[in-house]
């Protein structure tokens, strides 16, 4: 019998490094490391080599994360106008603005130019000008802050957890005055990186109709920025999204085309060198595709793999995806907390250890087995990360095999055609038949996504459960795995009684919320007023008509978790005149829950009322005298909104404070949250 992990002897090393890194993050002092290197040293003594192994792998993962851990700007530094040089190592542009990660590593001032601890910050910029790619060294004057996770409303979607995933610290508007391109980044790294903007130049400019051209640039260079909302709802619902992100398929795909150009080194005996050019090819396109987790996964994988085939060595799939983690988490601990990380990884080794097993016909009917294959490796997929998505994203695709099995056909002809159609047009052929070719197909894919989402029940939307039920959610996954490699018994009672344990557990445990709430939510330029009824929420904003439609969409999406963990089925917004058995509202005068508020948003909005508001709320609008406000309106308090600017809002709370009139500032509250009577 061979002994335990010799055919994933990575497996103690990966599992002892990934509880190094979890143990870095409780910020213990790292000389306690010592303790294990000494428990390491005595388990090997008493041949316990595996527990040896785990031990030494904890210590090198805590470590590497408390060294590593990312940097934060300088204290001098916050929320001071300074002149920063930073290298820009990725941009995202929106509808409406651009977001540009950047690291910064120098302060300019009067005096010269001084170099400071590197960081990560975040740029948001209004414009699209100058034109700004990675690599680029950039200069730009701006207050810097540090990442802020507070938020408005309980649940709320804030960026900033992605952002620190990303290891940023810190963020800055940037008026587009204000940023300047001084120079950029030589070597091949950077160079090869650049070819991205060349390969979607060049798939825009094709004769493929918008839409095919946005998903080919999507599922070749892995951003989906493009896209409309639409098809992205679409390909959500029915369990399509993650061919938008790069994965092991994409690259499986490339690694395809490259290996049909590359047949004729086959032919002529040369092998080992098709392998190695592969290898090459490969690892360029995931630098051009800015080495995501699961696309360094899949290559670092193939790598393994073909290294194999070159040196003529036994393979394991599952040691391959351990080396994958491992040089991943050495160069980039955090990785660990990204969700493509985690989705990646836990894809591949579901399918590794279910889609052969699940599979019912004999792999000696090839064609068969291979058409079950789509099936079980779709199958296989959800298996492990369908409730992880439900834990991110809180919906699941119900039909999602009716779409991936025939996605698993027409993608790589649809992503093959695109690199050929890349091809063709950087060297001034356009093929015209090609791109209706790959309009058709696309087509075909997007029809199906919309057919599918389009079912009733295609979607289950609105999962909210507590992250400490995915790990007897595994526990069944491995359970499910004994039971179908052993056939004990134990393992079926095993699975359903924690099935039945994760079903009820959420019942009993589900939050109780108050029936009715009050919000001043933050907002760059207007004040906003978010009241909930039960399952009603409404939407009261001083933004102009034209402005209305926008303010509505994104508090939808920003606050849809709050709505969605109360159950809140429509959002209404309150227009200047509306009337309802909840909340009434005639211009600047708003009823809700037996009280009246005003609202104060220009000088002009204090005249005299006819009945006494139980609420002035004062919004950045107003510049006036805020005891005048009290002197015409007699509230019973004032409310002094969030978005005042701070030092008005200071002096307004002084002045009140020193009159001894009633008030409060939002800006103090906890959530910034006023619950009414």
């Amino acid at each position: 019998m061979r002994p335990p992990f010799s055919y994933v002897p990575l497996l103690p090393l990966l599992v002892g490094y990934v509880c190094g890194i979890l143990v870095g993050q409780l910020s213990i002092f790292p000389l306690w490391s010592i303790v294990v290197i000494v428990v390491a040293v005595v388990l090997y003594q008493l041949r316990q080599v595996v527990y040896s192994i785990l031990s030494v792998a904890v210590t090198i993962g805590w470590l590497n994360a408390t060294f590593n851990a990312p940097q934060h700007p300088d204290g001098s530094l916050l929320d001071i106008e300074n002149c920063y040089i930073a290298t820009v190592e990725s941009v995202n542009e929106t509808e409406t603005s651009r977001y540009i990660m950047v690291e910064v590593d120098a302060v300019k001032d009067s005096s010269g130019v001084a170099e400071i601890k590197p960081f990560k910050c975040s740029l948001t910029t209004p414009s699209y000008n100058p034109v700004v790619e990675e690599g680029d060294n950039v200069m730009f004057v701006a207050k810097v802050a540090e990442l802020s996770f507070e938020t408005d409303l309980p649940d709320e979607r804030t960026s900033a957890l992605f952002l620190s995933r990303q290891g940023v610290t810190a963020t800055a508007f940037v008026a587009p005055e204000k940023l300047w391109v001084v120079g950029c980044e030589t070597g091949l790294m950077w160079d090869i990186k650049r070819l991205r903007h060349d390969v979607t130049r060049l798939i825009m400019s094709s004769r493929l109709s918008p839409a095919t051209a946005e998903f080919l640039n999507a599922t070749i260079t892995g951003d989906d920025s493009m896209m409309t909302e639409d098809a992205q709802v679409d390909f959500s619902a029915s369990g399509l999204a993650h061919i938008l992100a790069l994965s092991g398929l994409h690259v499986g795909i490339i690694a395809i085309v490259i290996a049909v150009v590359l047949f004729p080194l086959y032919v002529v005996g040369k092998n080992r060198l098709r392998f190695v050019i592969t290898i090459v090819l490969l690892w360029v396109y995931a630098v051009m595709a800015g080495l995501s987790p699961s696309v360094t996964r899949a290559v670092i994988m193939a790598t393994v793999y073909l290294g194999s085939l070159i040196l003529q060595r036994r393979h394991s799939a599952m040691n391959a995806l351990c080396c994958a983690a491992l040089v991943i988490l050495v160069f980039s601990p955090e990785a660990l907390f990204q969700v493509g990380f985690q989705l990646s990884f836990l894809a591949v080794a579901s399918i590794l250890l279910f889609a052969n097993r699940l599979n019912p016909i004999n792999p000696r009917r090839k064609v068969v087995y291979a058409l079950f294959s789509c099936v079980t490796v779709s199958f296989s997929v959800m298996l492990a990360t369908g409730v992880v998505v439900a834990y991110y994203f809180h919906q699941f695709p119900v039909y999602f095999l009716l779409s991936n099995v025939l996605v698993v056909f027409l993608l790589p002809f649809i992503v093959g055609g695109g690199v050929l159609i890349i091809v063709l047009q950087s060297v001034g052929v356009d093929a015209v038949w090609l791109c209706d070719v790959v309009d058709w197909l696309y087509d075909v894919i997007a029809g199906c996504a919309s057919w599918v989402a389009s079912l009733p029940g295609a979607t289950i939307y609105n999962l909210y459960f507590p992250g400490w039920l995915l790990v007897p959610y595994f526990i069944i996954v491995a359970c499910v795995l004994a039971a179908i490699e052993y056939r004990r018994r134990v393992y079926y009672w095993a699975i359903v009684v924690l099935a039945m344990f994760i079903v009820i557990v959420p019942f009993i445990a589900t939050p109780r919320f108050v029936a009715s709430e009050f919000f001043v939510p933050r907002d760059t330029n207007y004040t906003n007023i978010i009241y909930r009824n039960e399952k009603k929420a409404y939407l009261i904003t001083t933004a102009s008509p034209a402005d209305c439609q926008v303010v509505y969409d994104r508090v939808q999406s920003r606050y849809r978790d709050y709505f969605g963990r109360r159950g809140v089925d429509s959002l209404i917004m309150v227009q200047e005149r509306y009337e309802d058995d909840v909340i009434s509202r005639n211009g600047r005068v708003v009823a809700l829950a037996g009280c009246v508020v005003v609202i104060i948003d220009n000088n002009g909005d204090i005249l005299p009322m006819n009945v006494r508001p139980d609420y002035a709320l004062v919004c950045r609008g107003f510049t006036g005298d805020i005891q005048e406000v009290y002197a015409v309106l007699q509230p019973d308090e004032i409310l002094l909104s969030r978005d005042l600017n701070v030092k008005r809002l200071s002096r307004y709370a002084r002045e009140l404070e020193e009159t001894s009139i009633p008030f409060r500032s939002l800006r103090e509250q906890a959530l910034h949250e006023v619950m009414l009577p």
